[in-house]
């Protein structure tokens, strides 16, 4: 596992990539397969169960380490969380205690990629050695912020199960699960339609499916 920080980040690793798609938990969810090589697939939590050869996964709570599969983690490339992510499934709610260095913990027999964690830019505690993704905690929106940030070849942006739509997609409610996550659409629709202008300012075409 390589680890990244401000000193050792290049965002070359990513100049290969042309077009990203992100799939979410959300009622638009489809189960997307990596369509070619300059296309960055991206999951949020444990979205990335469901999709077809992903390259990254990006979360920003705990909790969805409990339910990501391990299969899936040996396959990953890239890796980004927040250094200190959310707890019991409510934003905001972190703690200098639990930080980047317990998913590695979690990660660290299986994943031989690249991770990278971020400081979010809502939390009252940063680790200086790490760059501030200022998003406002919905994963989503993180996620668009990371592509628009670190992505300089990316020439268009689609997402599924992002923003639309009330509550999860089918897919997830599983009631034996042992993490239950609450989807705010509200949250996360004002962070999508915030990158939205972004990549449209710049050109880029975005579409939200």
């Amino acid at each position: 596992m390589q680890l990244l920080n401000k000193k050792n980040f290049d965002s070359k690793i990513f100049d290969q990539y042309k077009h990203a798609i992100v799939v979410g938990k959300g009622k638009t969810f489809q189960p997307i397969e990596k369509p070619n090589e300059e296309t960055i697939l991206i999951g949020i939590n444990d979205a990335i169960n469901h999709v077809v050869n992903p390259d990254m996964v990006l979360t920003q709570d705990i909790e969805p380490w409990l339910v990501i599969n391990t299969s899936v983690i040996k396959k990953l490339k890239y890796i980004a969380t927040n250094v200190f992510p959310h707890r019991d499934n409510v934003c905001w709610n972190s703690t200098p205690k639990v930080t980047y260095k317990d998913i590695i913990e979690i990660i660290k027999d299986d994943f031989k990629g690249v991770y990278t964690p971020y400081n979010l830019g809502l939390n009252s505690w940063n680790d200086e050695n790490f760059p501030v993704l200022p998003s406002n905690g919905a994963s989503g929106g993180s996620a668009l912020y990371f592509i628009h940030t670190n992505m300089r070849n990316i020439m268009s942006v689609t997402t599924y199960g992002l923003g639309r739509g009330t509550g999860h997609h089918p897919i997830f409610e599983d009631k034996t699960s042992p993490w239950k996550e609450k989807y705010n659409t509200k949250r996360e629709s004002t962070d999508i339609s915030s990158h939205r202008f972004l990549f449209e300012y710049k050109g880029i075409p975005f579409r939200q499916k």
